[in-house]
Order: structure tokens, then sequence, then C-alpha cells
């Protein structure tokens, strides 16, 4: 038999060409983009030719030159093959020298002929005469040889003439063909059903495909285990076809050896004849001829896969459950790098994965050297939950992390961002203070590159991810000190008065000098610094004497934006209350004018513009790791009215978390973690099961959250400001802050992950009383909670310090199970808090800006929830809505309003997913839908020819998403089908102007409209008035007030109105309530 075929079965010419297209076929399996050309008995002069035109087109790859030797003599003693002689009926010698001086290198060649080592032989004798040039090209030649200089090749008739070419090429059909002579069960095999297994080698869901998996994981398992590391790489993992020649002549060497051939190869290898994983071979090639009959027989069979793989994983536990640096490396490691290219195998992989590398570098050492197919594997997968682990195993290059930056999943945008991160270079001289002057240029831009992709997610939605970037920029701020200190100092130059007076933001500023010194700034209590908010200066923090200067507005980033801490948009002025200081100081020996300054010095101006905006985070510790970048530049912030801090809040002692509280926790289930001074506990929560299809709900809100800190702690403020307490020292800021993702995915990893889904049932008892809970805003940033049947207070905690900054919106999220408690305050912050109803318990979720880059003025800020989309739409004295994915804490898209007023009032459908109502300032309405492309699917004008603002708008009760409720701050309420004209077909004259609040009860035909000349109306659908509220229902009968906010409850006929002169908080019922 040669290639599988008998040459007696038919003439000699049609014989020869048969078996030469079978062998052509046979290796265009292994690599089926290689180009080959078949010589039949050639000549020398074709044989050169042949090696020369494949050099020609191979370039620089490697050439196979396959020869077999059967039925002409063996070797020379030289090491010349046989060829055909033209002119005679004979044969001639070919030396090897000239066969190596056409082909060239990187080649491989197979000898399958009889004493094939005296080839291998006469190469490295070549090899050792050969100067060091070409000698190291010759090492990149690559020999097989069927057997040993002193041999024969087996002439049995249980083995084909070829055999060695067999097992080279066909490696599944002669292992079986082998093991069926040799198996306790050959009785009962059939050999001929071998060639009819059904199935493609390259599908694994199949029978045959299984099978040859099988095979490659058990010979790069052998070849790992017993090959040195180089050597594997260089023959397993750099080329496709000689990784799959060198698999299968390890089962050559099998199969040889028992016939007393012994194939050698150069580079020499080990004996592997006798490695134990051959055994588990075996035992799947027997499983699969038992079966074998059962599957041709009915093909209509469930193909059931073998438990090869999932012993070998198992195997792989119990050595992580014992092994060590120490001890023997885990022979399966190869099995376990290869099944995740299974979608059944790969999660459990990646968790064994997990926990054998956190066992240290070694670890990872030996993963690398086996396998570099994470990105591959993360390319593919189509299963998301899949790649934070993913991208903890792999090691990524900028461009593909990169592209994970915008991946839904906040655990992901993270994860990249460390990896990003983490290539920015912290030199020693950076952190000690002195600057290097020899920058390397390449590395330079590299890193450049990196911080404009991180300086892109800046603003990301998710505080994990934020917080992620905080600690990369600082990285960055310690290797591009000097280059940042130089922009920075760019800040102050000496300018005439009347540049001073050009800044918009300091234009009205009523000073005869225009002169600032720092000390003025420092105490910032009163006088000019308590006017101007945020200024700019170099000079000595430490420094008893004032020293001169002014803002110079021919900075690149010396804009009113960039002075008021927002990157975005200088809109944002109007609410800063912190300055920003230049330490001269900042470093030893201070700041060095004379550097010059870098090229693109464009990144460095919006590095310090994004650090001011992200020292200004909601986050407590993300504004902090944001002021130690800026101090680490020599840009300092400085809190002007800092009588506010003095005064701290109203319940203080009441809304303080206890210290034990400190860092970040998942809004799940909970492992601790200590790192540096913050408690870190992570996981992804439960999917709370849905009660019905239009309360899917949430599945889950945020990635993070941080705890509360200590109140009189400058960490602990939640809003942006920094305390009086002195800046950091030096020694402080060489600290880099810790990574929340890497810190969690140690303990991550560290623990088994195939647990049970939570338990929801206690979450459940608890709906009862959460839905007993009211909420109250009683002060401009307080928030209490009470228990509405017995009028007593639940908790009482702050939202922020601000006070001018007050809450805009509070609404539940998750209504039905595990709610969170959403406070918008009027600066477009939205804070996300949950166990709100325990006293003392309450921990933010999340937070982050609702209206990132656009105007939040007085309390023009609105936001309103829908629970089925997961959408948070926030809009406000801007032109646009925005549209947030809370449950991928991202900025999903951003809607134009196309009006040219503001947003007074926003409503979204609780019927129709992504579909929202907006009323303005001009006393239009529009309803959007972000699932069509226009976006606008209706537009109005109920309230005209008024002019007041349209202060409430809602759709109408039950399952009918066309009409909606109007009310405008005239005092009418419209009533309007979207299927009809713009004309409304109700009107309702609720009240003689002062209309400030209307609610519409989600499921109960009534709405309700509250007045500043305190008074609540509430009428039915059909605009008839059902009853009207003056007075409190009291013994005095004391008359309500002014109606800031009105609320029903979305399951019960109840009423919450809130007054906004006495703090009151009044719940109204119907008279048989109970």
């Amino acid at each position: 038999m040669e290639c599988w075929i008998d040459p007696f079965s038919m003439a000699p010419p049609k014989a020869l060409e048969s078996i030469g297209k079978t062998l052509h076929s046979q290796y265009e399996r292994w690599q089926p983009k290689a180009r080959y050309k078949l010589q039949l008995d050639p000549t020398v002069e074709e044989v050169k030719k042949l090696c020369n035109t494949c050099r020609k087109y191979a370039r620089s790859e490697r050439v196979l030159f396959h020869y077999n030797g059967h039925g002409v003599p063996k070797p020379t003693a030289n090491g010349e093959i046989w060829v055909f002689n033209k002119s005679y009926t004979q044969y001639i010698p070919l030396p090897i020298t000239d066969l190596d001086s056409w082909l060239k290198t990187p080649s491989i060649y197979v000898f399958d002929c009889s004493a094939a080592g005296i080839i291998v032989k006469a190469f490295l004798e070549r090899l050792d005469w050969s100067s060091s040039s070409s000698a190291s090209s010759l090492k990149d030649c690559i020999l097989l040889a069927a057997c040993e200089a002193h041999q024969t090749l087996p002439q049995s008739a249980e083995f084909p003439a070829d055999v060695f070419t067999a097992c080279l090429t066909t490696p599944i059909k002669m292992a079986l063909h082998w093991f069926c002579n040799r198996s306790l069960l050959r009785g009962s095999l059939d050999q001929s059903l071998i060639d009819q297994i059904p199935g493609r080698q390259n599908d694994r869901k199949t029978l045959l495909g299984e099978l040859n998996w099988i095979f490659t994981a058990i010979t790069d398992t052998i070849a790992w285990n017993v090959l040195p590391h180089d050597l594997f790489q260089r023959l397993f993992r750099q080329d496709l076809l000689v990784a799959s020649l060198f698999r299968n002549f390890l089962l050559a060497e099998r199969i040889m050896r028992s016939a007393n051939c012994s194939p050698i190869s150069y580079p020499l290898l080990p004996p592997t004849h006798q490695h134990h994983m051959w055994d588990a071979w075996d035992m799947a090639a027997e499983m699969c001829l038992s079966k074998l009959p059962q599957l041709i027989a009915n093909p209509s069979v469930e193909f059931q896969p073998s438990p090869f793989f999932t012993e070998q994983l198992t195997a792989f536990e119990v050595w992580l459950d014992h092994g060590s640096e120490d001890k023997k490396p885990p022979e399966q490691l190869p099995i376990v790098l290869q099944v995740l290219l299974s979608q059944s195998h790969r999660f459990r992989a990646l968790v064994l994965l997990g926990r054998f590398l956190d066992m240290g570098p070694w670890a990872v050492d030996l993963s690398l050297c086996f396998c570099s197919g994470f990105v591959y594997v993360l390319a593919n997968s189509g299963k998301i939950s899949l790649r934070p682990s993913l991208l903890g195993l792999q090691s990524n290059a900028p461009d593909i992390v990169t592209l994970l930056l915008s991946e839904p999943q906040p655990e992901v945008r993270a994860s990249a961002v460390f990896a990003l991160g983490n290539l920015l270079d912290v030199g020693s001289s950076s952190l000690s203070g002195v600057d290097d002057d020899s920058d390397d240029d390449e590395k330079m831009r590299a890193e450049i590159n990196v911080v404009r992709s991180l300086l892109q997610v800046s603003s990301d939605g998710s505080p994990l991810v934020r917080s992620e970037v905080a600690t990369a920029l600082t990285r960055f701020a310690l290797g591009h000190n000097k280059h940042l200190k130089s922009v920075a100092a760019e800040y102050w130059k000496p300018q005439t008065n009347s540049l001073l007076k050009s800044l918009p933001s300091l234009a009205n500023i009523n000073n005869p000098t225009n002169v600032y010194s720092s000390t003025n700034i420092l105490q910032g209590s009163s006088g000019l610094a308590s006017h101007i908010g945020p200024v700019l200066r170099v000079g000595s923090d430490s420094s008893g004497t004032g020293r001169d200067g002014r803002i110079s507005t021919s900075s690149p980033i010396a804009t009113s934006s960039i002075l008021h801490g927002s990157p975005q948009s200088d809109d944002s002025s109007q609410h800063s209350d912190s300055g920003i200081l230049l330490r001269e100081n900042a470093t030893n020996g201070g700041l060095s004018y004379n550097r010059s300054r870098p090229a693109d010095s464009a990144i460095y101006s919006q590095f310090i513009s994004t650090m001011c905006s992200v020292a200004k985070d909601p986050y407590p510790r993300i504004a902090t790791i944001g002021r130690r970048a800026l101090s680490l530049i020599g840009v300092e912030q400085v809190v002007m009215k800092h009588k506010r801090i003095n005064s701290g809040g109203a319940h203080q002692g009441e809304t303080s978390a206890p210290p034990s509280n400190l860092g970040m926790a998942r809004s799940s289930s909970w492992f601790d973690m200590n790192s540096g001074n913050f408690s870190m506990a992570f996981r992804t929560p439960p999917v709370s099961p849905p009660q019905h299809d239009y309360l899917t709900g949430l599945r889950r809100v945020c990635s993070m959250e941080f705890r509360p800190h200590l109140m009189n702690s400058p960490e602990g403020l939640a809003d942006p400001l920094l305390s009086s307490v002195a800046a950091p020292s030096n020694a402080d800021l060489s600290i880099l802050p810790q990574s929340i993702i890497y810190n969690w995915s140690c303990g991550h990893f560290s623990r088994p992950l195939l647990t049970g889904s939570d338990d929801n049932e206690e979450a459940n008892a608890r709906r009862e009383e959460r839905e007993r809970a009211a909420l109250d805003c009683i002060s401009k940033c307080q928030r209490s909670l009470w228990n509405y049947d017995d009028a007593l207070p639940v908790n009482a905690f702050e939202n922020h310090k601000s006070s001018d900054r007050g809450l805009s919106k509070l609404l539940l999220i998750n209504e039905l199970d595990e709610s969170l408690l959403l406070a918008a305050s009027s600066d477009g912050n939205v804070r996300i808090w949950k166990n709100f109803t325990q006293k003392g318990g309450q921990k933010l979720v999340t937070a982050f800006s609702s209206v990132q880059g656009h105007r939040a003025a007085g309390r023009g800020v609105v936001i309103d929830w829908q629970q089925q989309s997961g959408y948070l739409y926030a809009s406000g004295d801007m032109a646009s809505i925005l549209v947030w994915d809370l449950d991928k804490e991202q900025l999903t898209s951003t809607i134009q309003s196309s009006a040219d007023s503001a947003i007074s009032a926003l409503s979204t459908s609780q019927v129709r997913s992504g579909q929202f109502a907006a009323g303005f300032a001009d006393a239009s309405i529009r309803i959007f839908d972000v699932r069509t492309p226009d976006r606008i699917v209706y537009m109005a004008r109920p309230h005209a020819p008024r002019t007041e603002k349209v202060v409430g708008i809602g759709f109408q009760p039950g399952f009918d998403p066309y009409k909606i409720v109007s009310a405008s701050q005239a005092g009418d309420i419209q009533f309007l089908d979207v299927r009809r004209a713009a004309e409304p077909y109700l009107t309702i004259e609720a009240h003689r102007g002062s209309l400030t609040a209307l609610a519409v009860h989600r499921h109960a035909p009534v709405l309700a409209s509250g007045s500043a000349k305190q008074m609540i109306k509430v009428f039915s659908l059909e605009g008839e008035q059902l009853t009207i509220i003056r007075y409190q229902p009291s013994f005095m009968g004391q008359r309500i007030g002014s109606v800031n906010c009105l609320s029903f409850h979305p399951y019960k006929s109840l009423l919450a109105a809130g007054a906004g002169d006495n703090a009151l908080v009044s719940i109204y019922a119907e008279e048989n309530y109970k």
C-alpha cells in the first residue's frame, strides 16, 4: 500500500499518478494555503528546477521537500539519494549538498526510505564543517527521516509500505488501524469501518473531528512535557505545517518502534513512544471504534462527546489542590489551554486557568510557553460573560485592548483600562522627583497614544472604569512629570490687565488692581477669592509672602472651562467653588522653565483639563486620585468657600458611615479584600427574576459601589472639594493608587466560581417593607425615608455636601425586587444607593454626571427612569437628551431635541421600551423613540399661545401608549392623542396660574396637580375633578404649603405631596384605604 492505494490494482503509470495526487491531497489537509508541485520519477534537472521554483515563490517562507525512496537503492554512504537518469534506464545519485544549495533555507525535508539516517548524518557532518554564517543558516533546516542508518523499512503486511508517510499525513487512520491489531477487543473491532467514521476533521462536534482534536491535544501535551520550551516553541508553535508534521512524527515513532524501526529527526527529539499519555489516546480510540457500528447503522443517533477533556480538567483541578511551584508542573496544562477553543469546556477551563495563574509568575510563564492564542479566543468568543476572565489572562496589544473600551460590561472596560495603564512606564526618576532628560521618543509616542484612548473614556458612566482611568492617568503624571509641569507652568505668565479682563469668567470681577496674592487664595474665606471662584497662580504654597501674578490667555488650556475644572464646557463655571493653584516647589529644586517644551503639548493640556474634571468627580475616591495627580504636576485645588467645609451637614452625626465602611463594594454578595486604605468587594449580582414582561427590570444596575468614607476626612467628601488640610507630601504622592479591578481579580480567581445562584427569598420578604417607605427631601441635599403608616423616620443621610446643589429627582429602581434609590442633584450628578432603608447602612452603588459636558444651571436638570429598557434619560437647559444605559453604565446615545428652548419635563413610557416624552420651556412637547432613526415621533404645542413652560408631562395610565397628559405653569392640563391632530382632545383649567407639579398614576385612571397657591387637585381621565386639598387633615386644620412635588404610589391609591416652605410631606389616600 502506498498512500492507502494498492499499486498492483491498476496499471503502473496510472498507479504512480494516483499515488502522487493522493499524497498531494494529504499534505493539503495540513496546509491548504500552500502551493504544491509533484515530480514523479524526476531527473536531476527536474529536481533542480523544482527546488529553484519553489524557493522563488516561497521567498523567505519554509519549503517542504518530500522524498519517497521506495523501489530505489538505499542512500549512499555519503548521503546521496537516488533519482531517475534521463539518458539511461537506471538511477543516479543526487548529493544532499546540491539539494540543500538549491532549496536553501528555511526548509523541511521528509525522507521516507530505508537507511534514511545516513542522509541525516551527512547533513549534520556538513553542518559541522560549515562556516559560522552558513551553519546558522543550516540550523533553520528541519529533517524527518523514517529510520536510522542501519535500519530498513517495515516489511510486514500489517503496515503499509509507506508507513512513515501514512503516520505523517493520515495520523488518525494509521493510528486506528494499528490500534485495532493490539486492542484487547480486536475481535469485535472492524477495521473496514475506519474509513466510514462520520464527520469532518475540522468539526469538533463530530466523531472524526473530536478524535482529531483529542489526538492534537495529546501529542501537544507529550511534546510540551518532554521537550525544552524553546524547542517546543520552534517546532510546535511557529509554523502550522511544521507543527502538524511533528505531532504526527510522535505517532510515527510509537508505531514504527513496534516494528523495530526508529524514526529520527533534526532537531533531535527525546523518545516519546512510551509516554503514559498514549494510554489516554488508546482509550479514546477504543471508545470511538466500539460505538462506530451503531453510528454507521443509524446516522440519526445523537453524538455523545468523549469524556476525555472533562477527565483531564478534573485531573488538572486535583493538581491545583495539591500542587505548587516546587512540584512538577501539571502535565494537563496544554489540554486546559486547548479546550479554551471549546464552548462546552471554556468556562471551567478559564476558572481553573485563573487559579493556576494566581500561583505566581512561574505559572504565567508556563502558560505563555505553550499558548499565546488568548487574543484569538477573545475575538471569537460569542459569550460576553467570558471576557472579564479572558482580559485577566491575556497579554494584550494596545490596539486590541482599545477596542474593548466600548464593551457593554463595565468590568471588561475597567480591565481594558487597567491593561492600558500598565503600559505606561513610571520611571524611578519620576518617583524620586528628579526628571530624566533622556526621553525615549518612540516610547513617549506610544504612551501618548495610550493616554489619548484613556482620556476618551474619562467620563465613563461606571465609577469602576473612571477609577481605573484616574489610576492610569496618575501613572502618566509620574512618567511624564516634567512635560506636564512645563505645560502647567504656562498657566502663569505676567500679562497686562486687559488680558485678565478678557477672560469671560473673570470679566465682571470688581478689583482695581487685578492682583491676587497666594495668601488670599489660600485663605479663601473672604475678600476677592470668595467672589472670583477659581484662579490660576504660580507661587509658593509654603511661603508667607505673596507673589503677584496674572492669568495667561496664551496657554492652550487657559480658558474658563479649564479654570473651572470642567474639560467639557464653561457652563459649569456657574457652580464651581474651588480654585486651582500651581505649586512652584512641587519637587526638589522647583520647576525648570529652561527646558524645551514637548512638540505635542496638546495631549498634556488635555490631560490637565481632564484631571481637573476628575478632581470634581461625584465619587470621593476618584476625586481624591484626581487631586493627587494634579498635585504631582504642581496643580493644587483650593476650597474657596471653606466655611461650608467647616459647617458640615446638619445631620453629620446621623449620616456618617461607620469607619469600617471604607472603600468600594459590589452591589450584591460580598467578599472583602484589603487594598491600601480601601476595602474592596466586588461581584456580579444575580439576575432578578421578572414579575411581568413589562417589569423585566434592571438586571445589573452598576458595576461597583464606594462605601461611604469618614465625613471628617477629605476623601470622605462626596462633593469634589478639598478640605483645608494641607497637600500630601512628595513621599505620599510617590505611592500610586491601587487598581480596584486588579485587587478584585486577585480575590476573584482565588475562590471557586462554580457556585449556585443567590437566594432571593430574603429580598422578596423585604419587598413590603420597601413599599412602605416614603421618600422626603427635607433640605436641599439631605434625604429622609419614613414609614408612612407609623410616621416614623426609617433613615436619614446626606447625598452630597454642597447645600446649594439640591435634589431635583428621587425615584426607585427595581421597585419589585432589590430596590435601589436614585437621587439626582441639581448639578446633574446622579447617585444610586442601596440599603437605603437601613439606618446608617446605606451604601453608594454608583455615581456619575448625567449631563456630562452640558450646563446644569439652577434646578433645571430633569431626569426619568425607564424600568423596561434600563435607560435613564437626562436633560435640562440644553439642546439634547442624554440616554444612559445603567446596566452597561454607558452613555448610549445623545438625542438632539431640535428645539430652541430648554427641556423642563421628562416622562418615560411604561409600555413601550425606549419611548419618552419631553416638555419644553416654550410650552411645546415632543415624543421621542430611541429605536427610530428620526428619534422624534410626535410634536405639538398644546399650551399655545401661552408662553409658560411645561411643568409636568406623563403617559396616561394603562397600556395605551398613544395618550399623554401635559401641564403648563399657566395652570392648564392638556390631554393629547398622538394618533390624531396636534390639538388636545381634552383641556382642564386646573389652576389660575402657578401650577408647579403634575403626577399621573401608573395604573389608576387619576392624575393630580399642585399649585404654589397651596392647593392640590385630583382629576379623572375624563376631566372630572375628584377632590381638592387645601388643608391638613388635623385638628387645627392648618393650610398646606406651596406644593413643590407630587408623586403617586405605583401600585396603590396613595398620593405624596411635598411642600417647600415647611419641609413637610403629606400622604393622602382614598377614604376606604387600609
